[in-house]
C-alpha cells in the first residue's frame, strides 16, 4: 500500500455496515431506534419492526433473494423474526463503536456467517469474531461460536472485500497502538487467524474505554478494491491508500 494523506475537517456520520458481497444480501438494513430500510423494491422503504435500539453502527445480512437473515449491534444478534438469536447474547464488541460489527459470509457456504466485532475506543475487548449457522433451528440460525478473540489491542475500524474470481474475502482492520493494518483472509476452509500486516500511515493509540482517540472513525474500500480510506477521528484526518487484492493473495509470507 502507498499512502496519500489528506487533511480535512471530518464530519461524523453514522455508517451502516452491511455485507455487500451478493446482489441482494445487503438489501435490508436495521439501525437506530427499531428503524430500518428495505431496498428490495429498488427504492428505500422505511421499516419500523426492528428489535434493536442502538446509537452507533450496526450490521444486517439477507439471503441472495433479499430475505432478512439476521442483524446485530455488535453485542446482540436478532433473527429474521426480530427475536434474540439462540446464543446471540454478549457476543463481544460495543454498541458505541464507529464500526461495531461486520458480517461476512463464509465463501462457498450456504449457511455459515462470521460476525466480526470491535470494542469502542480501542478498549480492552479488542477484535473478536463469532460464527452463525443458519442451517439450525429451522433456518432462524444459532450462534455456534461466541466472542473469540482475534486481535488486541484493536481499533473501531473494520472493512471487507470479496474477490468474486478467487472466492475469498479479506477482513481489514487496524491494530491499536501501532501503524499496522491487519488483513484476515476468509476462504471456504474458514478464517485464517494469522493476518497479513502492512505497517504504514498514522500511529493510532488505543483505549481505555471512553477516552476519545483516533481508533474512532470508519474505514472503507472503494468498490473495485483499489483504494482504502481510513478516518482518524481525533486528528481530523483521512488517509487514502492504494490496495492490491491480487498482491495480498499472492503473498507467501503472512506478514510483510
Amino acid at each position: 500500500m502507498k499512502k496519500l494523506l489528506l487533511y480535512i475537517n471530518v464530519i461524523a456520520l453514522m455508517i451502516i455496515t452491511t455485507d455487500v458481497w451478493g446482489q441482494k444480501e445487503s438489501n435490508i438494513w436495521y439501525f437506530g431506534n427499531h428503524a430500518g430500510l428495505d431496498f428490495n423494491s429498488g427504492s428505500p422503504v422505511a421499516i419500523t419492526n426492528g428489535g434493536m435500539m442502538t446509537y452507533d453502527n450496526a450490521s444486517a445480512i439477507c439471503d441472495s433473494a433479499g430475505n432478512l437473515l439476521f442483524y446485530t449491534d455488535g453485542q446482540m444478534v436478532w433473527n429474521a423474526n426480530h427475536q434474540i438469536m439462540s446464543n446471540g447474547v454478549n457476543i463481544g464488541g460495543s454498541t458505541t463503536g464507529g464500526q461495531a460489527a461486520v458480517i461476512v459470509k463464509k465463501p462457498l457456504s450456504n449457511s455459515i456467517y462470521y460476525i466480526f466485532t470491535s470494542d469502542g475506543f480501542g478498549a480492552s475487548g479488542g477484535l473478536e469474531y463469532s460464527i452463525v449457522d443458519m442451517s439450525l433451528l429451522g433456518g432462524l440460525g444459532e450462534v455456534t461460536q461466541l466472542g473469540t478473540l482475534l486481535q488486541i489491542p484493536s481499533t473501531e475500524k473494520l472493512a471487507g472485500i470479496h474477490t468474486c474470481t478467487e472466492k475469498f474475502t479479506w477482513l481489514i482492520t487496524h491494530r491499536g497502538n501501532s501503524n499496522e493494518f491487519c488483513s484476515y483472509k476468509i476462504t471456504h476452509n474458514g478464517l485464517d487467524t494469522v493476518p497479513v500486516v502492512s505497517a504504514i500511515g498514522t500511529f493510532i493509540q488505543a483505549g481505555p474505554y471512553g477516552v476519545v482517540n483516533s481508533t474512532a472513525g470508519q474505514m472503507s474500500l472503494s468498490k473495485d478494491g483499489s483504494k482504502l480510506a481510513s478516518v482518524n477521528y481525533q486528528s481530523g484526518t483521512v488517509e487514502i491508500f492504494d490496495f492490491n487484492v491480487a498482491s495480498y493473495h499472492n503473498q507467501s509470507n503472512p506478514t510483510n
